[in-house]
């Protein structure tokens, strides 16, 4: 598990205030009361972004089979799997595509959609090459949990005018034209509600108590529901309940709790960094929780859309496990139809299928794994599930791995690793999770390493089928941020990224040449989200960043 407290949060706020000295003017804030957002630029409308289709034409998926058949090495009974299923257990999952997630417009959970790939809605050309910070607001802290950490990402969603109606929004926002929300779960234990163009508030914040570290994600049928998961039970001297909520965004009442403290897990760790998903076709949310059970549950979700009345039922499953490793699952599932995969604290990478709640193949990836998987359909029907280690459990000397695996097989595709140097107290490797390009880079996988050497790290970009390096960037600070990349419609691909010494770059996907760069106040620990040619994303400084990418 990747250590984010300690001597090394004081420390970083001891370096925030020097930071904050040597920012250039235009990025750094002048005082703000509490929440309050100060406009840098004065914001453009753009035209609505079109949805993101991929710049080339892409084959429909195949149909998923019922059942896999793992290679030899990758069969669960080489690790000592021992699994069972707690409630019910049987499920009709039929998860889409990446691109076919929403109903709804934007980024609606952490790397877009099921296949965890990117973080981008629309078209964003970048014909200036330059990032521009048009909006921050300030926001607070619970003892060391300070701003946004890691994963950190925000939703953003163009809500249709009949559901804005029935929602807690704020009447003026109500009547906004192409409104697009920022919804943020931050460290400061509140969900904050925003407006894309102007940062302005846009309902009351929902006030949780206590630190959130995973993202939100928003009902993907366009329901107003709201999923976040919480990762610190403590705060100011004070202990509370710890898990998965489950909010109501037509009133902002919790409708349901699962707990974190379950009685049937094998580990007594309650928190939730893993950023929930729903399937529509079977009305069921999927999460993971560090306890070490991934959880189904059918919701029963009942909305009428006129008149805002929302209720759920919640039935909930499990798939448990225990092995001789450790237990704890710190990332967000991927899943390819009704097959999830994921890695744990104990450096196993599985594939379950979601329907039966039964482990299908397993592979050993060396060390804890925080990062979330990511899937692709490659052009001859191969899927391919990428992931990466850090240097935790591996000590002094250790690598960071990336890995490329058949996701039907589980055979190992290719392997990458770089040495990085050993933190106990801020884990190196891998914790942004893959960026898997699209369009004109297609054939590339994107991987994010920190610590490559003392402070620093880099950007790697792999050939997806074979694992050969097609371009690496040295990068003077660290980062745990995960890359997103967005496209033009003439072809162009650029990719943004934050690292811990408070640097938002804007890079030619294809070469890694640096185009633009600005500077936030704080580490930007979270992970960026665009709609359009906009960009959101939190820091470790107490702000929330509106950019645009010119």
């Amino acid at each position: 598990m990747a250590k984010r407290t300690g001597k090394s949060a004081a420390l970083m706020l001891a370096a925030l205030v020097l930071s904050a000295l040597l920012l250039p003017a235009m990025a750094v804030a002048l005082p703000l009361t509490g929440g309050e957002t100060r406009m840098l630029v004065q914001p453009t409308v753009p035209p609505p972004p079109t949805p993101t289709p991929a710049p080339t034409p892409t084959p429909a998926p195949p149909e998923a089979p019922e059942t896999l058949t793992p290679v030899a090495e990758a069969a669960p009974e080489n690790f000592n799997l021992r699994n069972s299923v707690v409630g019910e257990g049987q499920n009709d999952l039929a998860m889409p595509a990446q691109g076919g997630y929403g109903e709804v417009d934007g980024v609606l959970t952490f790397r877009g959609g099921p296949w965890r790939q990117n973080a981008a809605y629309g078209y964003a050309s970048a014909p200036e090459g330059r990032l521009e910070i048009v909006w921050e607001k300030n926001i607070g802290s619970i003892d060391n949990w300070s701003g946004v950490g890691w994963n950190g990402q925000c939703a953003l969603v163009r809500w249709p005018q009949e559901t804005l109606q029935v929602m807690n929004v704020y009447e003026e926002k109500k009547q906004k034209e192409n409104l697009v929300e920022v919804i943020y779960g931050t460290l400061d234990g509140h969900i904050y509600f925003l407006d894309l163009e102007d940062g302005s508030p846009t309902r009351d914040p929902i006030d949780v108590g206590f630190p959130l570290k995973g993202s939100v994600s928003v009902d993907p049928r366009g329901v107003p529901l709201l999923y976040s998961g919480q990762g610190i039970s403590t705060a100011e001297g004070k202990s509370g309940k710890i898990g998965l909520h489950v909010f109501s965004l037509v009133t902002g009442e919790e409708l349901y709790f699962l707990n974190g403290r379950d009685d049937d897990a094998y580990r007594n760790h309650g928190a939730f960094d893993s950023v929930a998903l729903v399937d529509a076709h079977s009305d069921t949310l999927l999460a993971p929780g560090e306890n070490g059970l991934l959880y189904t549950v059918r919701l029963n979700t009942q909305y009428d859309a006129a008149s805002g009345a929302l209720s759920i039922a919640p039935v909930q499953s499990a798939y448990r496990y225990r092995n001789n490793r450790g237990l704890g699952i710190e990332n967000s599932l991927a899943v390819w139809d009704h097959y999830g995969y994921f890695t744990d604290n104990g450096a196993l990478l599985q594939c379950v299928d979601l329907n039966t709640l039964t482990p299908v193949w397993a592979a050993d990836v060396t060390d804890d794994s925080d990062a979330s998987c990511a899937l692709d359909e490659r052009p001859d029907g191969s899927v391919l599930v990428f992931t990466g280690c850090e240097v935790d459990k591996q000590g002094q000397g250790g690598s960071a791995y990336l890995r490329c695996f058949d996701a039907l097989t589980g055979e190992l595709v290719w392997e990458y690793s770089e040495v990085c140097t050993y933190d106990a107290d801020v884990n190196g490797g891998v914790l942004g999770s893959p960026l898997v390009g699209d369009g004109p880079v297609d054939n590339l996988v994107y991987f994010h390493i920190a610590k490559t050497y003392e402070g620093g790290g880099a950007l790697v970009a792999l050939d997806k089928d074979t694992g050969e390096v097609a371009w690496r960037l040295k990068l003077p600070r660290y980062g745990w941020s995960s890359p997103v990349a967005v496209y033009g419609a003439e072809g162009e691909a650029n990719i943004l990224l934050g690292d811990s010494g408070g640097n938002l770059r804007l890079l030619d996907a294809r070469t890694g040449e640096e185009r633009s760069r600005v500077e936030l106040y704080g580490n930007i620990e979270g992970s960026p989200a665009v709609f359009g040619d906009m960009l959101v994303v939190g820091t470790r400084g107490c702000k929330i960043y509106g950019v645009r990418i010119r």
